[in-house]
């Protein structure tokens, strides 16, 4: 026994090339699985692929030998390895073992309802991977069937090369018999039928818990069964000599329902469902019920039969119902026949009976080019929506501003100039821009806010007492920066522009989208002083003369006054310098002195912003075209207000 071993550890061990040298072997490998639990089929597979591999080197016309099951798993035992080892180097070493010069392996996985196997071929010699092909399918029939083709396929076109004529005879380990090709004492067993709990039992012993199914069983006569739960049963002996597929065409008394719908009630035989996927529901005639607030009630007959699927999805019509709808001014005027859209249609005007679905949530009303929409419930069928008689647009002129450079910072020879606005240098705009001709005014704040949060706006004391204010024509103030920005997205989405501002952390940010956006925004701190110096050389916005073109400390009187009521500048602005300070976009920022274009400045750790052209409570030095004041982007003063300008072409 001793003198055995160790001949055999000779054999394996130190002589590998000797005593393989005249023939070629080929081992396939047991095959292993991810995720798929069964052992039958990966035991199948891995014979189907020793099949394919004598389909191509027949046992009596070539020089490669296939090892069998037997022969690898023998060798393996006395490795101290099982047929799990299936990493690429176990895979060569356990090649070079058993004197296989190639492997094939394979690898099962299932993804959803389909098979899927890798199949490998590595040379041992090279440790090369030489081919792969991959076999799917959803039936497991159709898949052992597969694998022999595919690993015949591979072994050609990878391993043909070394037995072109295949007209040597295949040597089994030469007298010694060192390796054993008895044929297997078992074979496979299919079982052809459609049953998730269906069961197979072979000689009492039940092998399958679901069918269709595969199985090895051992060869001879053996006592089979099959059946299910709510199904017939078929019972028969069988001689089984060699592979065999059984189709005991059995009845079963039940089908599958599946009703695919969203909200309402879903009724089968009376039974109110929860939801119906795939439910196992028993032959014959039933009735389906489907029922919603918004739709038609769908009634459905219909008939399953023996394990039959059947799928339903509701056609939805739409309940429907009638409104009535007017538009009016704010003034109490009606108006008559504006248009009147669902979902982007125009389906009547204001004043007739539109029939609409009954979960509709709203419409739209149109007029004089003025959209707005109206909230429906599914109790009113009378609906009003009032427009404003005055548009924003009524309450401000515009002024084109053409792009250009100009010296922004201290005036040349303006000895008043602040520290603050040097050094004097060169900035270039590309855009032109269409600016507000005054600051916005108290009118036109409440028309888009809603409120007038001003200092000096008229009161009532009492009903019949009217305190003295400056009143709906003079600026707006004690407005934030965030206020202002707010307003100016406001004031596009009324008038159909697109909005510049994107709000984020509880509106504490702010990001201007690009500077190409065509909606109202506030000025960049470049194009508020390239605006205020109007294309001249003034101190001023218009003059060197404060008195001709602004309100402020010396002849403001301690107040705001109507807006445009001094001398406009070069562009045609007003109040550019004096009445209220005005917020630009612009964080503070020490000037560089080189020249720049389109300049845009940003700290995003300062709460701090930019305010320029003075007050009515400063003197005139702080009105300079070029004076700068940092403040706090969330103040409100009763001498702070803005104006808004929109990009025009570049």
């Amino acid at each position: 026994m001793i003198r055995y071993f160790l001949s055999l550890l000779f054999l394996i061990f130190c002589l590998p090339q000797r005593a393989f040298a005249e023939e070629l072997r080929l081992a396939v490998l047991e095959f292993k699985s991810v995720g798929v639990n069964d052992s039958s089929l990966l035991f199948q597979l891995s014979d189907e692929a020793r099949g394919g591999a004598l389909d191509v080197f027949p046992a009596s016309t070539s020089k490669f030998s296939v090892l069998t099951r037997e022969n690898i798993l023998d060798v393996l035992k006395r490795e101290g390895k099982d047929e799990s080892c299936l990493s690429e180097q176990c895979v060569i070493t356990l090649g070079r073992n058993i004197g296989a010069r190639f492997v094939l392996v394979g690898e099962l996985t299932r993804i959803e309802m389909t098979y899927r196997l890798l199949l490998q071929v590595y040379d041992t010699q090279s440790n090369d991977l030489l081919g792969q092909k991959t076999v799917q399918n959803d039936s497991k029939f159709a898949l052992i069937d597969g694998t022999r083709k595919q690993s015949a396929a591979l072994i050609e076109k990878e391993l043909g090369k070394y037995d072109e004529g295949r007209t040597g005879r295949r040597k089994l380990g030469g007298e010694k018999k060192t390796w054993s090709l008895e044929p297997t004492k078992k074979v496979i067993l299919g079982v052809d039928e459609r049953i998730e709990d269906g069961f197979l039992r072979v000689d009492g012993t039940q092998k399958c818990s679901s069918l269709p199914c595969s199985v090895y069983v051992e060869k001879g006569a053996r006592q089979l069964s099959v059946g299910g739960e709510d199904c017939s049963s078929w019972e028969k002996t069988l001689s089984l000599t060699g592979s065999q597929k059984i189709s005991p065409n059995l009845t079963c008394n039940y089908g599958y329902v599946s009703v695919v719908y969203e909200g309402g009630k879903l009724y089968i035989d009376d039974v109110l469902k929860r939801s119906v996927a795939k439910e196992r529901t028993p032959t014959g005639s039933h009735k389906l019920r489907w029922e919603s607030e918004c739709f038609e009630t769908v009634e459905k007959d219909f008939e399953v039969g023996d394990r039959e699927a059947f799928s339903f999805e509701p056609t939805k019509t739409p309940k429907m119902k009638g409104i009535q709808t007017e538009a009016k001014y704010d003034t109490g005027e009606a108006i008559k026949a504006a248009s009147v859209f669902l979902d982007g249609k125009k389906i009547g005007v204001t004043g007739e009976t539109l029939n609409i679905p009954l979960c509709t949530d709203s419409v739209e009303v149109e007029y004089d080019a003025v959209r707005q929409s109206i909230s429906l419930n599914r109790m009113e069928n009378v609906y009003s929506i009032q427009f404003d008689k005055v548009r924003s647009s009524d309450l401000y002129e515009e002024v084109l501003i053409p792009s250009g450079s100009f010296m922004m910072g201290c005036s040349e020879g303006d000895s008043d100039c602040f520290s603050l606005s040097k050094p004097r240098h060169k900035v270039t705009l590309t855009r032109s821009f269409y600016m507000m001709k005054s600051e916005v005014t108290q009118k036109l704040y409440k028309h888009v806010m809603g409120r007038n949060p001003s200092s000096f706006k008229q009161r009532k004391i009492l009903s019949w007492i009217l305190q003295k204010g400056c009143g709906d024509d003079c600026p707006v103030e004690n407005v934030s920066w965030l206020d202002a920005v707010t307003m100016a997205n406001k004031l596009s989405k009324e008038e159909g522009l697109e909005q510049c501002y994107q709000f984020g952390l509880f509106n504490l940010v702010v990001i201007w989208k690009n500077k190409d956006c065509k909606g109202w925004r506030l000025p960049t701190e470049a194009e508020w002083e390239y605006a205020a110096r109007g294309g001249e050389s003034y101190k001023y916005a218009g003059s060197d003369n404060m008195d001709e073109v602004g309100w402020y400390r010396k002849n403001s009187g301690s107040k705001t006054h109507p807006v445009c009521a001094k001398k406009a500048n070069g562009y045609g602005l007003c109040d550019m310098s004096g009445n209220v300070w005005e917020w630009v976009w612009d964080s503070y920022g020490g000037y560089k002195g080189s020249s720049v274009t389109d300049p845009v400045y940003v700290d995003k750790s300062s709460p701090g912003r930019i305010r320029r052209g003075g007050g009515w409570r400063y003197g005139a030095r702080r009105s300079h075209v070029s004076y700068r004041l940092r403040y706090d982007a969330s103040s409100r003063l009763n001498g702070l207000g803005f104006r808004f300008l929109r990009t025009g072409k570049k």
